[in-house]
Order: structure tokens, then C-alpha cells, then sequence
């Protein structure tokens, strides 16, 4: 009795150790798809990875060609601001010099209108005279 007492005990033992082995085995099926699940996942976020620095390089390439870009409009916008002081400049000295101009012009107008009288009055004068000396000649 004793044999197969001890032979059930072990044949018990041999199941459990079976059934644990079972377990063991379907825990490591489902670890094994966790694993191939994760290592996908990884993959993906890998590739993504990888097309995010991609564009970031791309978005610092573009950022430095703005920078640049940037640069030569605040260039051309100096020069062009000194142009434009320049010509400032020289529109006032060409207003000041049309000023004095004018100034000239109205005082020669003034000078031309002082002789026209002075010219009239001598040929009133002159017409004086002549018809003075007409009259004492006849």
C-alpha cells in the first residue's frame, strides 16, 4: 500500500509539476507576443524618430537660409534708408539752392521793372526834349 501511495504522491507531484510547466509555457507564449509587440512598437517610434530629426535638420536648414535671408534685407534696407537720407539731403540743398533762385529772380524782376520805368521816363524825357527842340526849331 505504500507503493502506490508514494506512486499517486508522485504522480500528483508529476501533474503539478506539468501543469506549472503548462503555465510557464503560456506565460512565456504571451511574454513572447508582449516582447515581438513592444519590439514593433519600438520600430515605429524608431522611424519616427528618425523622420523627426530628419525634418528637424530640414527646419534648421530653413531656419538658417531666413537668417540669412533676413540679413541681406536688413542690409539692403540700410543702404536703401541711406539713399534715401542722401537724396533727403540733397532735395533740401536743391530747395534751398531753387529758393535762392527764385529770390534772384524776383529781385531781377524788380531791377527789370525799375529800368522799364527808368526807360520810360527817359523816352517821355527823351520825347520831351525832342518835341522841346521841335517846337524851339520851328
Amino acid at each position: 500500500e505504500s507503493l502506490p501511495r508514494q506512486l499517486r504522491e508522485c504522480m500528483q507531484e508529476l501533474l503539478s509539476v506539468n501543469e506549472r510547466y503548462h503555465d510557464t509555457m503560456q506565460s512565456n507564449v504571451q511574454l513572447e507576443a508582449k516582447v515581438d509587440e513592444l519590439t514593433s512598437n519600438m520600430q515605429m517610434l524608431s522611424e519616427d524618430l528618425a523622420f523627426s530629426r530628419s525634418r528637424v535638420s530640414q527646419l534648421e536648414d530653413e531656419c538658417k537660409r531666413l537668417q540669412q535671408e533676413v540679413l541681406v534685407l536688413q542690409s539692403a534696407q540700410q543702404l536703401q534708408s541711406e539713399r534715401h537720407a542722401l537724396a533727403t539731403a540733397e532735395t533740401d540743398t536743391m530747395n534751398r539752392d531753387l529758393q535762392y533762385r527764385c529770390q534772384q529772380v524776383v529781385a531781377l524782376e524788380k531791377d527789370l521793372a525799375a529800368l522799364r520805368e527808368s526807360e520810360e521816363k527817359a523816352n517821355e524825357h527823351a520825347a520831351q526834349q525832342y518835341r522841346t527842340g521841335y517846337e524851339q526849331a520851328t
